[in-house]
């Protein structure tokens, strides 16, 4: 089955998917209630597959990828872009946009995966590298801070940082 048009999953199911890749293949249940360390789950990849796929989705948050906007200083980021068109009666939108960024981080040691959708977005920006992927960034980013998860990389100089045009240039953000 081809993926992409035609093939729909909600937010929940895909954060749950980079979920079960961040932790390395274990399919864990989903909990809207807090719950003590890790729940039992079961193994649904590969350690293999899995680590090659946390790999080949830092790519596409690095400087040259489509995801570059959802880097977070101090931590190696995986995940994916997504852009689509909105479906319409009788096919797709062509001037309405569904824009995505899922993803997991640190990359080393994943501890959060989530997903961001913006449902047509504005302001003349419309896929999902330029408005969710800064969105992930800072709500993922805040995360980590707040629950003291140590970063996995250097943290680079304000002026190495890519600039966000969704968000307003962001490289001159103070770190806590």
């Amino acid at each position: 089955m081809s993926h992409g048009y035609g093939l729909s999953v909600t937010p929940l199911q895909l954060a749950h998917a980079y979920a079960t890749i961040g932790a390395f293949g274990i399919a864990r249940p989903v909990s809207f209630l807090r719950v003590e360390g890790a729940a039992p789950g079961e193994r649904a990849l590969g350690i293999r597959v899995c680590r090659e796929l946390v790999g080949m989705l830092e790519s596409v948050v690095a400087a040259d990828g489509t995801g570059k906007l959802a880097a977070i200083p101090g931590y190696r980021v995986s995940g994916k872009t997504g852009t689509a068109w909105k479906a319409t009666a009788g096919g797709y939108s062509t001037d309405r946009y569904m824009a995505v960024f899922g993803g997991v981080a640190p990359a080393s040691e994943p501890r959060l995966a989530a997903v961001v959708v913006i449902d047509e977005p504005s302001a003349g920006l419309h896929m999902g590298g330029q408005v969710a992927a800064p969105v992930f960034s800072r709500v993922i980013g805040g995360a980590l801070r707040l629950l003291a998860v140590a970063p996995d990389q250097p943290v680079k100089a304000p002026e190495e940082l890519p600039a966000s045009p969704a968000l307003g240039d962001t490289r001159t953000a103070a770190l806590p």
